[in-house]
């Protein structure tokens, strides 16, 4: 929901129980400000919930991880240049792998889980793009990485073709 509260956003969780769904959790930023979008892109695998907020500091953008049963914040990454990139427009996770979309920048990146913590393993752009990254999926070491405004859907199905620019 990232229009809620003045575009700040709120991301919430369900749970199914038999036939019904409930919500449990409302989720907001803890420095949640007008213009974050928190809640524009969500993503989640093996108990940890991911939340872009690709507005957050005038559109460099920041993504939140929240694990365990209270959903509290384990950790935030930052697009590394202080550039308006969008960073966490779009998002995929599979297991101990993430993908963060930042379409300003027309770039993807690939992050690793290391415990508690997640290490930037690699990027991919293009270019020739002008909205790489807007929309994400991620299976085990395949990745399909949307470029919504030119019509085109890259797939890169080896990690190490994934550290060259996707021309």
């Amino acid at each position: 929901a990232p229009r809620f509260d003045i575009e700040c956003g709120a991301a919430y969780v369900f749970s199914k129980s038999g036939s019904s769904w409930s919500m449990k959790k409302s989720i907001t930023a803890y420095d949640g400000a007008a213009n974050d979008l928190f809640g524009a892109s969500v993503a989640s695998s093996d108990g940890a919930i991911v939340v872009g907020a690709p507005g957050y500091s005038t559109g460099r953008g920041k993504v939140y991880i929240y694990t365990g049963d209270a959903y509290g914040t384990e950790r935030e990454l930052n697009f590394p240049v202080p550039i308006a990139s969008y960073f966490g427009s779009a998002l995929a996770v599979d297991g101990g792998r993430m993908v963060v979309g930042s379409i300003g920048a027309a770039l993807v990146e690939l992050f690793v889980s290391e415990g508690a913590n997640w290490r930037q393993a690699a990027s991919a752009y293009d270019v020739s793009s002008t909205a790489l990254g807007g929309a994400l999926a991620l299976s085990g070491s395949t990745l399909f990485a949307g470029a919504y405004r030119d019509g085109e859907v890259f797939i890169v199905e080896d990690d190490a073709i994934f550290t060259d620019n996707f021309q």
